[in-house]
């Protein structure tokens, strides 16, 4: 391809919301792209011990890419493949592209890079919410002022990541707020049948068409904390008589899943729906038929869950802990959402109540949620391909 930007983009397994976003840079003029995947880890079935099943995601690879193993293997830092020096010298790309630094595999393409004089894009959801400290904490923060230093483009998915960095010496001036997509077309097609999809959700669930519905998806894991929201809802109905039109639905399957259903005994009937794993393509139809996310977790560094529900209206309250609250990232306090002390039951309680009680902020939420969803999906789309295109002949 005459006078285009050759990216190299390295990556452990075919992860399924990046996926169609690779599919679209490759269509783009001006790109020649290739992926180097290091296994074919949910493309090819697998066994995922925290949600106790065996997964396939539905992916379509319709872009240049390459395995290096067939066999499928779940990230770490001992990931690794000697085969992607040989591989890349054969590509000879412009740019090379990485996700974080945990994995062998991801310092093998650093390395090639620098090694090689080509132009390096980094992308993780680090943030700064959590708790470090000691010498262990200065030790890594002078390894990634280091690290950082060698990387000429960092792609940041919010205000926390981009704090992250600061903390580690890295400049505004490199980085390029694109967010984590999604997948456009299954979205985009669920928000053209919105009301359609809620209704027949609701009515096939149970679930009266005025009710206030509140969601989480994830893994039943302890750290992510599904038990709060319970909890949250049984201080409730203590407190209050009429919580009739508030209902929670937990999607997802892991080892918490028992210790949770026994907690929904405290509560009235009907309160707590649990639905096992969804495809993410099925996910649309929930998302649309829900009004509020809760995200209780005690570290997610910035979920995709909520980027998708956002998009789908949903409001959000969110962990303080979890890093994707800020003046421009997916959740903005007093916006679309609001923030709470993780393992605060009282404060999640009421905020929950409030959106329940004052459905006029509720519906404004709902649309902000959208709205700044909307926006975010451009930027993934926009400004990375202007940073592929243009910032790598600088």
């Amino acid at each position: 391809m005459l006078n285009s930007t050759k990216i190299a983009i390295v990556v452990s397994h075919p992860i399924q919301h990046f996926v169609p976003w690779y599919s679209e840079i490759s269509k783009k003029t001006g790109i020649e792209l290739k992926v180097f995947f290091a296994n074919p880890l949910g493309f090819a079935e697998y066994y995922d011990a925290a949600f106790k099943k065996t997964i396939k995601w539905e992916v379509r690879l319709d872009f240049p890419h390459v395995f290096l193993s067939d066999k499928p293997e779940n990230p770490s830092y001992k990931l690794d493949n000697s085969e992607l020096n040989i591989q890349l010298d054969r590509y000879c790309p412009d740019l090379v592209f990485i996700y974080g630094y945990s994995q062998k595999y991801q310092l093998r393409a650093y390395k090639w890079a620098i090694d090689n004089k080509k132009k390096l894009f980094f992308v993780s959801d680090v943030e700064d919410r959590q708790k470090r400290g000691g010498l262990k904490k200065i030790l890594k923060s002078l390894a990634l002022r280091f690290y950082f230093k060698k990387i000429d483009y960092f792609l940041t998915v919010g205000d926390a990541n981009e704090s992250y960095y600061t903390k580690h010496g890295v400049s505004y001036k490199k980085m390029i707020r694109t967010k984590f997509p999604i997948d456009q077309i299954a979205y985009s097609d669920g928000l053209q049948q919105y009301e359609k999809l809620r209704s027949n959700l609701r009515t096939e669930l149970g679930i009266a068409q005025d009710d206030v519905v509140l969601i989480n998806v994830g893994k039943l894991v302890r750290h992510k904390r599904q038990v709060d929201i319970l909890k949250a809802l049984e201080l409730m109905q203590r407190s209050d008589s009429d919580t009739r039109n508030c209902r929670l639905l937990v999607i997802g399957s892991g080892e918490d899943k028992d210790f949770l259903e026994n907690h929904v005994a405290k509560l009235k009937p009907g309160s707590v729906r649990f639905v096992d794993f969804v495809k993410p393509k099925d996910l649309v139809a929930y998302y649309a038929a829900s009004d509020i996310y809760i995200l209780s977790s005690e570290h997610d560094p910035h979920s995709l869950a909520v980027t998708e529900a956002t998009y789908m209206r949903c409001a959000v309250i969110a962990s303080d802990k979890c890093g994707l609250s800020g003046p421009t990232d997916d959740v903005q306090p007093g916006k679309n959402g609001f923030e709470f002390s993780c393992g605060d039951i009282a404060e999640l309680a009421q905020k929950i109540a409030l959106l329940r009680d004052n459905p006029e902020v509720l519906e404004w939420f709902k649309a902000t949620s959208h709205e700044i969803a909307i926006n975010g999906q451009r930027e993934v789309y926009h400004n990375a391909i202007f940073a592929t295109t243009i910032l790598s002949k600088l």
